[in-house]
């Protein structure tokens, strides 16, 4: 499969300490429109959207891939307990707002798309994942562009939150909202993404680096290998540390490609590692090379 190129980003992201900060001021500003009837993650998903499409013309065949770890969480677990503590039945649009397609759906007719429209909700390697299906349909010209956006929030109370992910309770969260406009058109591009590599263990993640080593000018760890006492010390060049701006949330390396393009020089590779672990002790591995046009 060939590389995509990166014709532009957009995002929000922002570590959380209390109460999410509303969306609907900066989303008015972004779009020039007050849209109703939405929830903060078909918000979210609205903010970064139009932050990376600004005032561009997009083709009609234009797809749409969200990529997300926990998809609507908090309208979910409020409907659930509302539902549960109190019996209250859902109203139309709180019900219609948590399906899985709604912050695509209203995201594509915000920009006047409609074309494919896809929410790739996986806990490990989800914007990896649809990055590959991405790529896949741009090959078979299924695409003439893709939108691919990496979008996850903060559900309150922060705590509940945390236990929701597994994590520990002084760990930093987070929440974003990252895209990324693709095409197979290399002219006037700002990054090159090559095809997402899976592999099977830590051997296979070892002869991948040595084969790389030399070309590589920044690496980064996604979360779980980041946990690992000695994580990144056998990847290449700077580390490029975006865990600790942007805190935990299962999408947050699209916040690593952000800063990526943001801080490189023309020429520059970055590979992004991340580990997922199985029923058993032995890790996986995606990777991620990214370079800087």
């Amino acid at each position: 499969m060939r590389p995509v190129y990166v014709h532009a980003s957009g995002s929000y992201g922002t570590r959380v300490t209390e109460a999410p900060a509303d969306l609907k001021a900066a989303l008015r500003e972004q779009t020039g429109h007050h849209i109703r009837r939405t929830n903060r993650f078909i918000d979210l998903a609205l903010l970064g959207g139009h932050r990376c499409v600004q005032d561009r013309d997009l083709p009609s065949s234009t797809g749409i891939y969200l990529a997300t770890g926990q998809g609507d969480a908090a309208s979910s677990a409020e409907m659930v307990r509302r539902s549960h503590r109190d019996g209250i039945t859902p109203m139309p649009f709180e019900f219609i707002n948590v399906s899985s397609n709604a912050a695509g759906f209203t995201l594509a007719q915000s920009l006047g798309l409609d074309h494919v429209n896809l929410m790739i909700s996986r806990r490990r390697w989800s914007f990896e994942m649809s990055l590959q299906l991405a790529m896949l349909d741009l090959a078979a010209s299924q695409c003439e562009m893709v939108l691919l956006g990496a979008v996850d929030e903060c559900a309150m109370p922060l705590a509940w939150h945390r236990e929701r992910l597994g994590l520990a309770v002084e760990t930093a969260v987070g929440e974003g909202s990252h895209w990324f406009l693709l095409s197979r058109e290399p002219a006037h591009a700002l990054a090159e993404i090559h095809p997402p590599v899976f592999l099977k263990d830590r051997a296979a993640l070892e002869r991948l680096l040595a084969e790389h080593g030399k070309s590589v000018s920044h690496s980064s760890t996604g979360w779980n290998l980041a946990q690992e006492a000695d994580g990144d010390n056998d990847l290449p060049g700077q580390q490029l540390d975006y865990l600790e701006q942007a805190g935990y949330y299962d999408t947050n390396v699209g916040a690593g490609l952000d800063r990526f393009l943001e801080l490189a020089a023309p020429g520059d590779r970055w590979l992004h590692v991340e580990a997922e672990y199985g029923s058993g002790e032995q890790a996986q591995y995606a990777v991620l090379e990214v370079v800087r046009a």
